[in-house]
């Protein structure tokens, strides 16, 4: 019988690490308002603050790191947070890791849930058909089912209701919630869970039962103060809604002492909001910039198909990015944004394998903006549970990205979006746009910084200078 094989595991335990170190590739740095460094890294997702005393000391190791000394602090500091790696680090390849981990997880299960396709509300620059209305008793079963079959092989699920208008189907999600809650405690698996709601629906006795039910991130928008929010955010009878969504926002932030959950408070803004921003920034700021629980979201109005939207009435990230940063310092917190630079975090859920947006009908997406496109149905739930997918159509969503984009392997955003921010356009165009956090990078860095609660790491060091 031969000799059990004696592994030699110092080699692994103390490296021979070759001489010499460089900044990794995945850095990104700018300063803030008052001169301070701003250094983050979008693989390691370190984000630190250097005080303008010492960011020559910083920027001068980062430039040449085998001339600093190797015990002195802000080399330590440095490498500890991965700025530097040594020059035998192949980031390229540790990135191409990451993509795979990502896109091919077998961890987590995400489903999008749409328990009514149809909306009470008409929003003008909404994309949706309204064609469809409340997800069929069978496609509830055949959910519940999948999920008996399935669940095992999983350490997480998350569920994130959409629409449509989930809450003008609240016994569907009652009903579902239940069961799958069931199915989790069973099957010892992680449950979270989060909803796209216009908000109108969200009282608080809802609000509580869907804190029962594990739901507990939140996106609900609000566009601008009520003269330009009841403009483009219209009732399905033409009627006013921002009192009533204001209202359950001010009963849920007094009356629920819950500290868990978020609400993203989200603003589409055009030029019309543009016009009344200040306003709209001392409201967010007296309502929500005391309560940790309340984060917010500006997002450009593009032409996203709705009603004709005159090219006047749109808005691009640089006509707000500015009145985004007097808003941080009004106290508003813009952290949403730090999640966005992680990596894995800019990636878009469609082009993750275990990722399926199920329909009132039964039909598997995965994309919630092109419900009406033949390339995004790419199955059927059977209501004995068994998911029926066009592995040719799938393939398109969640294959390539980095991996044929020669403009996204060299990026510093790499680890964050991984050429996967946009897969529709990917598949339509041949090439995924940059996402605009990529863009504009540095300014979401310098809005960030200005957030309260921003997460970001504020660097001292003791000595003075850097030895060489």
């Amino acid at each position: 019988m031969p000799e059990p094989l004696k592994l030699d595991v110092s080699k692994f335990e103390n490296p021979v690490v070759e001489s010499g170190y460089k900044a990794s590739r995945f850095n990104i740095r700018t300063s803030d308002k008052n001169g301070d460094m701003l250094l983050l890294n979008t693989y390691s997702n370190k984000f630190i603050r250097v005080p303008k005393d010492q960011k020559d000391i910083v920027a001068d190791v980062l430039r040449k790191p085998d001339e600093a000394l190797q015990d002195h602090q802000a080399f330590h500091e440095l490498v500890s947070r991965g700025f530097l790696v040594q020059k035998s680090v192949d980031e390229f390849r540790r990135a191409e890791m990451l993509h795979h981990e990502t896109i091919a997880s077998a961890d987590e299960l995400s489903l999008i849930l749409l328990p009514n396709e149809d909306c009470n509300f008409r929003c003008t620059y909404c994309y949706e058909s309204f064609a469809k209305n409340f997800m069929k008793d069978w496609v509830q079963d055949g959910v519940i089912r999948y999920l008996e079959k399935n669940l095992h092989k999983y350490k997480t699920l998350h569920i994130a209701w959409f629409g449509g208008e989930p809450l003008t189907a609240m016994p569907i999600i009652e009903r579902l919630s239940e069961k799958i809650m069931e199915l989790c405690k069973k099957h010892k698996v992680m449950y979270w869970s989060s909803m796209t709601t216009n908000g109108y629906n969200l009282t608080l006795n809802v609000m509580k039962k869907l804190l029962s039910y594990n739901v507990l991130n939140f996106q609900i928008t609000l566009d601008g103060i009520e003269e330009t929010h009841n403009c483009t955010r219209k009732r399905l009878d033409g009627a006013s809604t921002f009192q009533r969504i204001v209202t359950n926002l001010r009963n849920i932030r007094d009356q629920i002492p819950n500290r868990t959950f978020k609400i993203i408070v989200r603003g589409n803004i055009n030029q019309e909001v543009l016009k009344v921003i200040g306003p709209y920034t001392d409201f967010l700021a007296e309502e929500f910039s005391q309560d940790s629980r309340f984060m917010t979201h500006w997002q450009p109005v593009g032409n996203w198909g709705g009603e004709v939207i005159s090219s006047e009435k749109l808005c691009e990230h640089t006509d707000m990015i500015g009145h985004m940063l007097a808003a941080a310092e009004k106290g508003i917190d813009f952290s949403f944004y730090r999640r966005l630079m992680s990596s894995k975090e800019s990636v878009c859920y469609a082009g993750q394998r275990n990722h399926f947006i199920i329909g009132s009908d039964g039909i598997i997406y995965k994309c919630t903006i092109a419900f009406d496109d033949e390339i995004n149905h790419v199955g059927m739930i059977t209501e004995k549970g068994t998911m029926h997918i066009d592995e040719d159509k799938l393939a398109l969503w969640v294959t390539g990205h980095e991996s044929t984009d020669s403009g996204c392997q060299k990026c510093f955003f790499r680890p964050s979006c991984q050429g996967a921010s946009c897969p529709l356009m990917k598949i339509k165009h041949g090439q995924a746009p940059c996402p605009p956090m990529k863009v504009y990078f540095k300014d979401y860095m310098q809005l960030i910084a200005a957030s309260p609660r921003n997460g970001v790491e504020e660097l001292n060091l003791v000595e003075d200078g850097v030895p060489s």
